[in-house]
C-alpha cells in the first residue's frame, strides 16, 4: 500500500481581488518552497469563480488559487508514502505551514476537505492491465450478472452522510509505464511507436472526506485536524469497509 496523492480543498468567501490579497504572502511561499507562481491571465469574466486565476508549484506540491477556493495537491515523499503514519504526520506539517503562509490571515474560511489515494499494488507480472483484477471484485460489489465477459471498463463511487462529515470512496485500476521513446533522430515519416510497458498495476481506493454542512464554525486549522483524524481512523478499516480485504 502506499499514499499516491492528497488533496485539500480551503473553501473560502468569493474574493475577486484574490490575486492582490495573496501577493505578499505566495512571495514568502517562494522565499521558503524554492517554487515558482504563475498569474492565469486572460481569464473571460464568465468564467466559474471555482476555476484557478494563479498556480503555486514546487517539488511535493501544487497550490490552486481560485476566487473562492485554495486547492493543495500533495504528492507524498517516496520515501515515507508506504508509512500511513509518517505521511499523515507530513501533511500535518505542511498544512500548518500553508495555513500560517497563505490562509489564516487572507480569506474568510467557510469549509475544508482532504482526499487521499491510496493505491494497492497486485502481483509483479508486467504487461498486466488493472482490469485483469476487477471481475471477482465487480462480482461481489455490483448486483449485475457479468456472464464470465472480461472487464472492459470499471469505476465505481459511493459516500455516507456521518455527521459532521461527507465520506466519499472511489475504487479504480491505476496503471504504471515504463515508456520507451524511439531515436530522435528518426524523420517524422520513420518515427517508431513509442513503446509503454505497464511494470505495475493495482487496485487504488480514493478517500474524500469534507465538512461542507458542519454547522458549527471553527478555523481551517481546527477542521483539517478533525477531518484529518477522521481519515487516519478510516484508512485503518479502509479494506474491510469497501470489501476489497480478498482482492488486495
Amino acid at each position: 500500500m502506499r499514499i499516491a496523492q492528497a488533496q485539500v480543498a480551503v473553501i473560502f468567501s468569493q474574493d475577486n481581488d484574490i490575486i492582490l490579497t495573496l501577493g505578499s504572502s505566495l512571495k514568502k511561499m517562494q522565499e521558503q518552497y524554492q517554487g515558482n507562481v504563475q498569474v492565469l491571465n486572460n481569464i473571460p469574466e464568465f468564467v466559474p469563480p471555482d476555476v484557478p486565476r494563479m498556480v503555486f508549484n514546487c517539488a511535493n506540491f501544487v497550490v490552486n488559487v481560485a476566487l473562492m477556493r485554495i486547492d493543495i495537491m500533495i504528492n507524498p515523499p517516496h520515501h515515507i508514502c508506504s508509512d500511513a503514519t509518517k505521511v499523515f504526520e507530513y501533511l500535518d506539517s505542511l498544512i500548518s505551514s500553508l495555513n500560517d503562509l497563505l490562509i489564516k490571515r487572507n480569506v474568510q474560511y467557510e469549509w475544508t476537505g482532504l482526499v487521499l489515494t491510496f493505491e494497492f499494488p497486485k502481483d509483479e507480472k508486467r504487461n498486466i492491465r488493472s482490469l485483469e483484477y476487477f471481475g471477482p471484485i465487480f462480482d461481489k460489489l455490483i448486483n449485475i450478472k457479468r456472464h464470465n465477459k472480461r472487464m472492459a471498463s470499471f469505476s465505481f463511487q459511493y459516500g455516507f452522510d456521518e455527521s459532521p462529515f461527507f465520506v466519499n470512496y472511489s475504487i479504480n485500476g491505476y496503471e504504471k509505464f515504463n515508456v520507451t521513446f524511439p531515436n530522435i533522430f528518426h524523420t517524422a515519416q520513420t518515427l517508431p511507436a513509442v513503446a509503454q510497458e505497464i511494470t505495475e498495476a493495482g487496485i487504488a481506493i480514493t478517500l474524500d472526506v469534507n465538512n461542507r454542512l458542519q454547522e458549527q464554525k471553527v478555523t481551517f486549522k481546527e477542521d483539517f485536524t478533525s477531518i484529518s483524524s477522521k481519515v487516519m481512523s478510516l484508512y485503518k478499516t479502509l479494506l474491510n469497509d469497501t470489501g476489497l480485504r480478498d482482492f488486495v
